[in-house]
């Protein structure tokens, strides 16, 4: 039979995203990622489950195209994970793309069985263990490493470093990001605002208590700041609460919750002055900076790829991990010098959507599914 061929005359292929979960900050992804593969008239499957090592984190997946829910078995007190998966598909496939995570069982047999077939397995994620590079994990994640061929990252860093391990490679990188750049307005005047902002998990590596002491702490030293928006949801989060009970705050402290709506996310930045990361920062780097806001980080902690944003003065303050008398001061300080941070919140918002927006997330994958990454501008 022949084999169908795109608008352009390559043969189509069919195409598998083997998804853990799909989040909500995800969503958007994949839907430009569909369309464009359609565009391109490449077959699709999406299997994904609803659940994850991270309990907290919530499905998004609704309204993808071509998504086919899956169960996901946990093992060993959740520390393990078996997908089951519509095997026949996934190891037929043309290409697929896989999460690089060595915790999920099936992945390896998967990986496997298509090496021996000889098709292309792409993996997808953070080469190092979040617990960094000198990590005893990482042996095993080199194992699972040596049975494919090419990988997307979220740094030049990780791509860097895995380039010269591994010169055979192919290695791209797609910037972690949530959303298009026609979704973000031209950032707003600082020099008003008088709120911060903390968006993420309410997980102890988080840190937020220490935000909630360090935010007491700044009040007292100016009466002039305002309030602290604590937007997320998770185990901690009655904790917090009685923390910012505990140390007389509550009146100066909001618990939104979840918020994934975008207008509501745009007048939340806004009426703030700079965003905080009081434990280890990922997207919050992209979601502060997309809006035009610095954001106050520690460069000692386990960060996400996504730290790499992070340039001190130029669009971040740092302070010294753990410590709430340097977080405080950090906050006070953007909060004395938001005229100065005004002036550069536009270049902010441009480097960082300029690089950092969904389409330039969709731009390596496509350019893995037509078979070069010369085909799209990197």
């Amino acid at each position: 039979m022949e084999r169908k061929t795109n608008r352009d005359g390559r043969r189509a292929c069919s195409i598998v995203f083997v998804q853990t979960m799909i989040t909500n900050y995800r969503t958007q992804f994949f839907l430009r990622l569909v369309q464009e593969l359609g565009e391109l008239g490449h077959k699709l499957l999406i299997p994904t489950g609803t659940t994850y090592f991270f309990p907290e984190l919530k499905n998004g997946y609704a309204g993808i195209p071509f998504v086919k829910r899956v169960k996901n078995v946990m093992l060993l007190n959740d520390r393990l994970m078996f997908q089951l998966l519509p095997f026949r598909r996934v190891v037929g496939a043309d290409l697929i793309f896989f999460e690089f995570n060595p915790r999920i069982l099936s992945t390896w047999f998967i990986v496997f069985i298509r090496r021996l077939l000889g098709r292309r397995s792409v993996g997808w994620g953070h080469y190092y263990s979040r617990k960094g590079e000198g990590a005893t994990q990482n042996l095993i994640r080199r194992l699972l490493f040596c049975l494919i061929e090419e990988f997307v990252t979220y740094s030049e860093r990780e791509q860097k470093v895995i380039s010269h391990r591994w010169p055979e490679k192919k290695v791209m990188v797609a910037h972690n990001s949530t959303n298009s750049r026609s979704e973000f307005a031209p950032a707003s005047s600082i020099i008003d605002q008088q709120d911060i902002v903390y968006s993420g998990r309410l997980i102890p590596e988080k840190k937020v208590d220490l935000l909630l002491k360090s935010f007491a702490i700044a009040c007292e030293t100016n009466a002039e700041l305002g309030r602290l928006h604590i937007v997320g949801s998770g185990p901690e989060h009655h904790f917090l609460e009685g923390l910012a009970q505990k140390l007389g705050i509550t009146d100066r402290v909001v618990f939104h919750g979840s918020v994934f709506e975008m207008d509501v996310l745009r007048n939340l930045y806004a009426s703030c002055f700079c965003s905080v990361s009081p434990g280890y920062v990922g997207l919050m780097v992209f979601q502060s900076h997309a809006h035009g806001r610095p954001i106050i980080v520690s460069p000692g902690e386990p960060n996400a790829p996504e730290f790499h944003m992070c340039e001190e003065g130029a669009n971040s303050v740092f302070f010294k991990s753990d410590s709430s008398v340097s977080l405080a001061t950090a906050i006070i300080d953007v909060f004395d010098n938001r005229m100065q941070w005004d002036l550069v919140s536009r270049d902010i918002q441009t480097v960082c959507l300029d690089k950092y927006s969904i389409e330039a997330m969709v731009s390596p994958f496509v350019a893995l599914a037509v078979g070069s990454k010369e085909e799209v501008d990197l």
